[in-house]
């Protein structure tokens, strides 16, 4: 399974060090760190446990998580540091880009069954799982997690999450430029609206 999200094996606890005069690990805020004892393990351990093999994607370290990384990481890469075009890449293209990448590497490992292998994300990482398995059919099986606007649920309704949350300052790098005209709440160009069927001019 390959993860969206930078997560990788979990840290070993090691206790904390013992400072003379400043008392040991039973001291508030000293000793081991973990999870509390009733908690599940991490999902990387039962993972493992169960025989699965898993890959974590750090996606910051494809594209940047914001919209002043678009002149940088592979976007900012192919147009040269330039600003992007409006039909170029966004964020979440990217990723999938980085994601198949990760894959043409584990076609090259004997212990890996290429055939089987899946890409799962959650939130925004989810919206990237699905652009991943969009463009790159190689991939197995796609896990979805809380994908939100612009992933797996309707974009045109009325109600719910709104198209602008993801053309707003925070989330329009995630995108195509051209995908930005359809956040126009507040234009006073045409924009395209849930309950209309025609393009009609804002006043």
């Amino acid at each position: 399974m390959m993860m969206f999200g930078g997560r990788g094996i979990p840290e070993v606890a090691f206790p904390a060090p013992v400072f003379p005069g400043r008392g040991g690990p039973g001291v508030a805020g000293r000793g081991p760190v973990g999870p509390p004892p009733s908690a599940d393990p991490p999902a990387a351990e039962q993972l493992i446990a169960d025989g699965w093999g898993f890959v974590g994607i750090n996606p910051g370290s494809i594209q940047a998580d914001n919209g002043a990384g678009l002149t940088k990481g592979v976007i900012g890469l192919v147009n040269q540091g330039r600003p992007r075009k409006p039909d170029d890449w966004g964020a979440l293209r990217a990723w999938a880009w980085g994601a198949s990448r990760g894959l043409d590497y584990l076609e090259s490992d004997k212990a890996v069954n290429v055939k089987q292998v899946g890409i799962e994300g959650v939130s925004r990482y989810g919206k990237a799982a699905l652009v991943t398995m969009a463009f790159d059919t190689r991939f197995a099986v796609v896990l979805i997690g809380s994908s939100g606007e612009g992933g797996a649920k309707l974009h045109r309704r009325n109600w719910g999450e709104a198209v602008e949350n993801l053309t707003g300052s925070g989330e329009y790098h995630w995108m195509a430029g051209n995908f930005l005209k359809y956040g126009a709440s507040e234009a006073k160009f045409e924009v395209r609206r849930p309950a209309i069927c025609r393009w009609t001019r804002m006043n």
